[in-house]
Protein backbone atom coordinates (compact mmCIF):
# COMPACT_ATOMS: atom_id res chain seq x y z
CA UNK A 1 0.00 0.00 0.00
CA UNK A 2 1.47 3.77 -0.84
CA UNK A 3 0.19 5.33 2.20
CA UNK A 4 1.80 3.03 4.15
CA UNK A 5 5.34 3.13 2.73
CA UNK A 6 4.34 6.98 2.89
CA UNK A 7 3.91 6.52 6.51
CA UNK A 8 6.65 4.36 7.45
CA UNK A 9 8.93 6.75 5.66
CA UNK A 10 8.04 9.87 7.54
CA UNK A 11 8.39 8.16 10.82
CA UNK A 12 12.19 7.21 9.93
CA UNK A 13 12.84 10.45 8.84
CA UNK A 14 11.28 12.51 11.71
CA UNK A 15 12.00 9.81 14.42
CA UNK A 16 8.53 10.52 15.91
CA UNK A 17 5.83 7.92 15.29
CA UNK A 18 2.59 8.29 13.21
CA UNK A 19 0.76 8.59 16.46
CA UNK A 20 2.86 12.00 17.84
CA UNK A 21 2.70 13.36 14.32
CA UNK A 22 -0.84 12.94 14.07
CA UNK A 23 -0.89 14.68 17.76
CA UNK A 24 1.32 17.56 16.48
CA UNK A 25 -0.63 18.08 13.72
CA UNK A 26 -3.64 18.37 16.08
CA UNK A 27 -2.28 21.14 17.99
CA UNK A 28 -1.19 23.01 14.54
CA UNK A 29 -5.07 22.66 13.68
CA UNK A 30 -5.98 23.96 16.73
CA UNK A 31 -3.44 26.55 17.17
CA UNK A 32 -4.55 27.84 13.68
CA UNK A 33 -8.22 27.59 14.99
CA UNK A 34 -6.92 30.14 17.80
CA UNK A 35 -5.05 32.18 15.57
CA UNK A 36 -8.49 33.05 13.71
CA UNK A 37 -9.71 34.34 16.50
CA UNK A 38 -6.74 36.03 17.59
CA UNK A 39 -6.65 38.16 14.44
CA UNK A 40 -10.23 38.71 14.80
CA UNK A 41 -9.63 40.09 18.65
CA UNK A 42 -11.89 37.50 20.14
CA UNK A 43 -9.06 36.39 21.76
CA UNK A 44 -5.90 38.84 23.97
CA UNK A 45 -3.50 36.65 24.55
CA UNK A 46 -0.82 35.29 22.13
CA UNK A 47 0.22 32.32 24.88
CA UNK A 48 -3.23 30.97 24.60
CA UNK A 49 -2.79 30.72 20.73
CA UNK A 50 0.02 28.97 21.18
CA UNK A 51 -1.02 26.59 23.94
CA UNK A 52 -2.77 23.45 22.24
CA UNK A 53 0.96 23.39 20.40
CA UNK A 54 2.79 23.46 24.00
CA UNK A 55 0.20 20.64 25.46
CA UNK A 56 0.67 18.97 22.08
CA UNK A 57 4.69 18.56 22.75
CA UNK A 58 3.48 17.78 26.24
CA UNK A 59 1.52 14.14 25.28
CA UNK A 60 4.22 13.93 22.84
CA UNK A 61 7.13 14.13 25.61
CA UNK A 62 4.67 11.73 28.25
CA UNK A 63 3.85 9.34 24.88
CA UNK A 64 8.01 9.16 24.48
CA UNK A 65 8.67 8.25 28.20
CA UNK A 66 6.18 5.23 27.70
CA UNK A 67 8.07 4.17 24.40
CA UNK A 68 11.18 4.17 26.46
CA UNK A 69 10.14 2.08 29.07
CA UNK A 70 8.91 -0.67 27.11
CA UNK A 71 11.43 -0.81 25.07
CA UNK A 72 14.24 -1.08 28.22
CA UNK A 73 11.81 -3.61 29.32
CA UNK A 74 11.91 -5.35 26.01
CA UNK A 75 15.80 -5.29 26.00
CA UNK A 76 16.08 -2.72 23.53
CA UNK A 77 18.26 -0.55 24.90
CA UNK A 78 20.58 0.50 23.10
CA UNK A 79 17.69 1.92 20.71
CA UNK A 80 15.48 3.42 23.63
CA UNK A 81 18.32 5.50 24.34
CA UNK A 82 18.64 7.00 20.89
CA UNK A 83 15.01 7.45 20.56
CA UNK A 84 14.86 9.22 24.45
CA UNK A 85 17.86 11.48 23.10
CA UNK A 86 16.51 12.56 19.34
CA UNK A 87 12.95 13.17 20.74
CA UNK A 88 14.12 15.26 24.02
CA UNK A 89 16.86 17.36 21.67
CA UNK A 90 13.74 17.74 18.89
CA UNK A 91 10.92 18.69 21.60
CA UNK A 92 13.40 21.13 23.45
CA UNK A 93 14.29 22.53 19.94
CA UNK A 94 10.86 23.15 19.53
CA UNK A 95 9.94 24.15 22.97
CA UNK A 96 12.63 26.58 22.69
CA UNK A 97 10.81 28.07 18.26
CA UNK A 98 7.61 27.81 20.44
CA UNK A 99 8.63 29.85 23.48
CA UNK A 100 11.06 32.57 21.51
CA UNK A 101 7.76 32.69 18.99
CA UNK A 102 5.66 33.61 21.92
CA UNK A 103 7.77 36.01 22.96
CA UNK A 104 7.75 38.62 20.04
CA UNK A 105 4.37 38.04 19.41
CA UNK A 106 3.27 38.99 23.00
CA UNK A 107 5.41 41.82 23.28
CA UNK A 108 6.71 43.26 20.15
CA UNK A 109 7.65 46.56 20.81
CA UNK A 110 9.58 45.92 23.65
CA UNK A 111 10.80 42.33 23.11
CA UNK A 112 15.04 41.82 22.84
CA UNK A 113 14.31 38.75 20.59
CA UNK A 114 13.56 40.94 16.85
CA UNK A 115 15.55 39.68 14.56
CA UNK A 116 13.78 36.85 12.55
CA UNK A 117 16.32 34.92 12.74
CA UNK A 118 17.01 34.78 16.01
CA UNK A 119 13.06 33.24 16.17
CA UNK A 120 14.01 30.63 13.62
CA UNK A 121 17.19 29.32 14.78
CA UNK A 122 16.01 26.47 16.41
CA UNK A 123 13.83 25.30 13.86
CA UNK A 124 17.42 25.76 11.51
CA UNK A 125 19.50 23.33 14.01
CA UNK A 126 16.35 21.25 13.79
CA UNK A 127 16.67 20.91 9.93
CA UNK A 128 20.45 20.55 10.32
CA UNK A 129 19.81 17.62 12.68
CA UNK A 130 16.95 16.13 10.25
CA UNK A 131 19.49 16.44 7.68
CA UNK A 132 22.11 14.39 9.42
CA UNK A 133 19.65 11.67 10.27
CA UNK A 134 18.57 11.39 6.71
CA UNK A 135 21.71 10.92 5.65
CA UNK A 136 22.91 8.78 8.64
CA UNK A 137 24.80 5.39 7.63
CA UNK A 138 23.33 2.08 8.80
Amino acid sequence: MITTSIHQELAKSTGFSIFELCMQIFGIIVSLILLCLKVENVISNWWFTLLPMFIMDGFTLYFSVIVLIRSISAGKIKEAKWRAFWMCMTLALLFTFKMLLGYKLEDSMHTQVTQPSLILAPIFVMWLLLLFRAFKIN
